[in-house]
């Protein structure tokens, strides 16, 4: 349901997409965590966002895909530190 089209991106918090993707990692579905992940992003994408996606690929064995979400997180971290020096 939260999949189809007529579904807006807006219809949707951050939090509850966040709380989606949780609920389906623990119930044992990563297919369809990287499935719903895939087609409803979160608009902005914090550290935590980050971490999640990288359980997702853990979860689904995609190792090569983690490499890339730790370079974005590391790469919002340096920002981060800059911007409070």
């Amino acid at each position: 349901m939260l999949l189809d089209p007529l579904v807006q991106a807006n219809d949707v918090t951050t939090q509850e997409h966040r709380s989606i993707l949780v609920a389906l990692l623990t119930q044992g579905q990563p297919e369809m965590a990287l499935k719903y992940s895939k087609i409803r992003q979160s608009p902005e994408k914090e550290t935590y966002d980050l971490r999640l996606d990288i359980a997702i690929f853990l979860a689904n064995g995609m190792v090569s895909k983690v490499k890339q979400s730790f370079l974005e997180m590391s790469l919002r971290n340096l920002k981060l530190a800059l911007c409070y020096c």
